[in-house]
């Protein structure tokens, strides 16, 4: 074997090892739901109160939670409110009495510092 074809077959192992590290390292992606337990009326704004769930219970806390609409006649959702969810995965969020064409309230994905991964959920909801 010559010196060229040995250096090829070094880098084919290399980039072949690189491209399998990521699945064996270990790193675990977990489902996330965010929920709406409840709403109500608060002057000219509607408060809404929910919680992140997951198996994962670090990714219930610390989670980015927003809420989304679609003011009538637009195509396309606007964030009026945002909220970090507490330790235990709780958040509220207020936004005015509009007129909108959809809501929708959603929780961003998180990456947890052992490379786990939480995924993003959102649901539209009416009021």
């Amino acid at each position: 074997m010559t010196r060229k074809t040995q250096g090829l077959i070094a880098i084919a192992a290399t980039v072949a090892v690189g491209a399998l590290a990521p699945a064996a390292s270990g790193r675990a992606t977990f489902e996330t739901s965010v929920d709406i337990s409840n709403g109500t009326v608060s002057g000219n704004s509607f408060l809404m109160v929910g919680s992140v769930f997951s198996e994962k219970r670090k990714c219930e806390g610390g989670r980015t939670v927003k809420l989304l609409v679609r003011p009538k006649g637009e195509t396309k959702f606007k964030v009026v409110d945002t909220d970090r969810s507490s330790r235990l995965g709780a958040w509220a969020t207020r936004f005015p009495f509009q007129d909108t064409d959809g809501q929708k309230i959603q929780a961003t994905k998180k990456k947890l510092r052992n490379g786990d991964v939480c995924k993003a959920d959102g649901q539209p909801f009416e009021f």
